[in-house]
């Protein structure tokens, strides 16, 4: 985030810009910065106290986290202890107003100090102040300020500060941890005087170019106390060197007594009582008016108190230099506290919805087209899907953003881009798939949306629900064996009776198709279950149709889009005397000696027998090629068998033709029948390589794309997905050939645990025809090293860095055991470059074998402190600064799964790299 290197020149260039010169404030000076704020005055100017009363009047970033127009004000007398009368005055009155370019602020004081040992004179200084908080956790602010009076003479100085505070909430077991860095005095300083009491000259205040840096952590933080500590540290114009210290008990967040102690080493040597503070502590309470009205629900609710719910008060008593102290308070209120609109959701979907996770490419996922309007930038949303029984079953969160080190100029984008909303997606999709990687199981399931934005105000939209429904519903076509009918006898079978029997859904068609494919006859039903058809061999228009071999074919479809299809084949209308007809019982087949579908059957049918003198049954390619052919002078058998011999693969129609005595020759076609003895042609594409589901925004989900090229229709595929032990990791599949790409989160679908780092994952695919032919493709799944979150922290778990059994050791004879660790460390070193602003603390993991405590202390800490310090070492050979990184060994204390789980305890034998900021 911040370059420290940027710091360094700069605080190089100035100390020598600034030591042309000579350092002598008037008394008083240098405690301007514990005077502009009421609780600067009770605990000392704190550059990380962005919650501070007028807080931006020394770090200007403090003001980054306002989220309603906020006023200060403040008032504190000026006391001399050693002068019998007269008074002086501190007023401060400011505010801070959010818009989204960031904040914008306003702060003024006005001081009248004619004490010889608090020298200030009169004057008033005004500031602007533009802060924003660039990204999670960073809060930069920037100010400009002109300051005018009169002491010894009138003067105006004008001049500019910058500053940065980063907060973290947890580090090292301390809360709410925040460091800050300040540049102030960037300018023409303030100086009202001309010469000191012996004649030197004076330098204005407060001193120019002063850097100052702080930092302030909860050591204790329970439901009813807080305890804080901040210290900080400032250089004035490089020639002095001030520090202070500042404790706050906070109870219940209402009452909170502060008490500060300042040291300014050029005081400790000075002779001037006027010049030199005491060592007396300053003090101060504050009084939290909003959350002690909270605690009162009738006086929270009156108008009276929807103002005061934002009051807070500060009383403080503050020794200054000599006998001078200031005695006083302040306030701070939001203005706007009528609760902002919270964000609005438009959540386009069915009260309604029904999905069929089948991955037949048909509604296999919810796509939930939705709309967030937020008049405040939007900090997060949600998509909750919830069971039956109200448990939680899958949550979709917008990306965790990273804040990775950037640049000077990557700060000045992110204030130009004004402050950022999360991105929204057009469409949000669950594929129906809980926390865990597993499907849901069929059943009813409610989700709804949640947002909020950074001022916390929340909005959900109208719950709706999902059925998950993966059964076809049922059906049942039925017709006599006997399928010739003459629709233009006067007697005998006139029609074709088709009985079914099914569910009412929103969809069943249906139709009648000739030998070529031709719809010659439809029928639907909406709503209601199918009815018995009786076909009299008309088509739409009502026309007889032409002799020949038809198939009826009917197909529901449920609201999930689950499909049951049936068919009757071989229904032959036959209306002339003299005719004949051949049909197959398969559309496909594969003769390739497996047992399955070897062979396709042929029926001959033939109208009338009498004076028939002979036949003949050919099987034709599509260029009319005869591959096999029978004939016979004799009655025809009525099945003949074809095993495909000899034939390449390819379609093929039989033709049958007959030989009447009284010079006719009637003759069939069949429909078309494919021969395949060929698997399916595969191609599997998995991108990106490597893939990173880490929730950060890049790379987290993993493309999966099996295209298939094949004679005859897709009977069902698979892809399993194993891990590095060869165990089935995630697996699924479907019916029919995959029609789209699908998308993989990186969670196993049978253990519920996220892949690994670093690690590759074999991917097998597997397609079957509807004849039996197989085909398998297999490729591997790189998995890059994950950098997850856990709660408020950052860590990167590596289980594959191997290591020599009993040693630290990771360089091995085995040339491809080395290459593999040398890549991983590569890989860790640049992931690890991008946090440049994190510690590193490398932990060192191992399998208690035996699980005895003596093996833990004996063996496996200092066998998991060896390791990590040796990856240490790897890491500072590539680049990483070795100040960062710090080593701890853990032995076999924290475990994954029980040491005593002999299939996975190899899972506990790891390195974790915890980053800490």
């Amino acid at each position: 985030m911040f370059r420290p290197h940027w710091v360094l020149t700069t605080a190089l260039i100035l100390a020598f810009t600034g030591s042309l010169y000579g350092y002598n404030p008037p008394a008083g000076g240098e405690e301007w910065r514990d005077i502009v704020s009421p609780t600067f005055q009770a605990g000392g100017a704190d550059v990380t106290a962005y919650d501070a009363i007028l807080g931006g009047s020394v770090n200007p970033a403090a003001a980054a986290r306002r989220e309603q127009l906020t006023v200060g004000l403040g008032y504190s007398a000026l006391i001399d202890a050693g002068a019998a009368d007269g008074f002086g005055h501190i007023v401060a009155l400011g505010g801070d107003l959010p818009t989204t370019f960031g904040v914008l602020g306003l702060h003024t004081q006005f001081v009248d100090s004619q004490f010889d040992a608090f020298d200030l004179g009169t004057l008033v200084r005004i500031r602007g102040i533009y802060a924003r908080e660039i990204l999670p956790g960073w809060l930069f602010g920037a100010s400009g300020n002109v300051t005018t009076g009169q002491a010894d003479r009138g003067f105006l100085g004008v001049s500019g500060a910058g500053g940065i505070i980063q907060v973290s909430e947890s580090v090292l077991g301390l809360s709410d941890v925040r460091w800050g860095l300040m540049f102030d005095g960037i300018g023409i300083g303030y100086n009202p005087h001309r010469d000191d009491e012996e004649g030197d000259r004076q330098t204005a205040f407060p001193s120019v170019f002063t850097p100052a840096a702080g930092l302030s952590f909860n050591f204790v933080e329970t439901d009813d106390v807080t305890v804080r500590f901040a210290a900080g540290l400032s250089a004035p114009r490089f020639q002095n060197l001030r520090a202070n210290a500042g404790l706050s008990v906070g109870i219940q967040d209402i009452v909170t007594v502060q008490t500060g102690t300042r040291l300014d080493v050029r005081q400790l040597g000075e002779d001037r009582a006027t010049h030199r503070r005491g060592f007396l502590p300053s003090v101060g309470i504050e009084l939290n008016i909003g959350n002690l009205i909270a605690r009162n629900r009738s006086a929270a609710e009156s108008p009276a108190g929807s103002v005061a719910r934002s009051l807070r008060l500060q009383t403080s008593f503050t020794p200054l230099t000599g006998d001078v102290f200031a005695v006083g308070g302040g306030a701070e209120m939001r203005l706007n506290v009528p609760r902002i609109d919270p964000p609005q959701i438009a959540l386009d979907a069915e009260a309604t919805s029904y999905i069929a996770p089948t991955f037949d490419g048909v509604n296999d996922e919810l796509l939930l087209p939705v709309t967030i309007h937020s008049d405040q930038p939007l900090d997060g949303y949600r998509l909750v899907f919830l069971d039956d029984a109200n448990r939680q079953v899958r949550e979709i969160r917008n990306i965790d953003e990273r804040p990775e080190t950037v640049g000077i100029p990557d700060i000045v984008r992110q204030i130009r881009a004004g402050e950022r909303s999360v991105p929204v997606p057009e469409t949000l999709v669950w594929d129906a798939r809980s926390d865990d990687g597993r499907i849901v199981p069929d059943g009813r399931y409610r989700y709804y949306v949640e947002a909020w934005d950074n001022r916390d105000n929340r909005a959900r939209s109208r719950t709706h629900e999902v059925i998950v429904d993966t059964v076809p519903p049922e059906l049942e076509v039925h017709a006599d064996e006997e399928r010739v009918f003459t629709p233009i006898a006067e007697t005998g079978r006139r029609s074709f009776e088709i009985r079914q029997r099914g569910e009412a859904v929103p969809r069943i068609e249906a139709d009648l198709t000739d030998i070529e494919g031709r719809v010659i006859r439809s029928y639907s039903w909406s709503d209601e279950p199918p009815g018995d058809i009786v076909w009299d061999g008309t088509d739409s228009d009502g026309e007889i149709v032409s002799d020949g071999v038809y198939r009826y074919r009917v197909t529901s479809v449920d609201r999930a889009g689950n499909r049951s299809v049936r068919t009757i084949d071989n229904i032959v209308v036959s209306n002339e005397q003299v005719a004949v007809f051949v049909t197959a019982d398969l559309n496909a087949f594969s003769p390739d000696g497996d047992g399955t579908l070897d062979t396709v059957t042929f029926s001959l049918l033939f109208t009338t027998t009498d004076e028939l003198e002979s036949w003949t049954l050919e099987i034709a390619d599509e260029g009319g090629g005869v591959v096999r052919s029978w004939s016979d002078s004799q009655p025809a058998p009525p099945l003949l068998v074809w095993d495909g011999g000899g034939a390449p693969d390819g379609v093929y129609r039989a033709r049958l033709t007959a030989e009447y005595a009284f010079d006719q020759s009637p003759q069939s076609l069949s429909e078309r029948i494919v021969l395949d003895t060929t698997p399916p042609e595969l191609t599997l594409e998995l991108d990106p390589q490597p893939f990173s589901p880490d929730g950060d925004g890049v790379d987290d989900e993993l493309d999966i794309s099996l295209t298939v090229r094949n004679r005859t229709p897709i009977e069902n595929w698979r892809i399993e997905i194993f891990d590095p032990r060869g165990e089935l990791f995630h697996a699924f599949g479907g019916s029919g050939a995959p029609t789209r790409s699908y998308r993989w989160n990186g969670v196993s679908s049978t253990t519920g645990r996220l892949v690994d780092s670093a690690t590759s994952y074999r991917t097998v695919a597997t397609v079957t025809d509807i004849v039996g032919n197989r085909a398998v493709i297999e490729d591997e799944i790189l998995v890059d090293i994950l950098v997850i979150r856990d709660g408020d922290r950052l860590f990167i778990r590596i289980g594959n860095i191997n290591f020599e059994p009993n040693t630290a050791r990771y360089i091995f004879d085995d040339t491809e055991l080395t290459e593999r660790n040398l890549e991983i460390l590569d890989r860790l070193a640049v992931i690890l470059s991008r946090f440049e602003d994190y510690a590193i603390r490398i932990e060192g993991h191992a399998v208690n074998i035996t699980g005895t405590q003596r093996e833990h202390e004996q063996t496996l800490i200092p066998l998991s402190t060896d390791r990590a310090a040796a990856i240490r070492e790897a890491l500072i050979e590539r680049g990483i600064d070795g100040r960062r990184l710090s080593v701890l060994g853990k032995g076999g204390s924290e475990p994954l799964v029980p040491h005593t789980d002999l299939e996975e305890r190899w899972r506990n034998r790891r390195v974790e790299f915890v980053l800490i900021r």
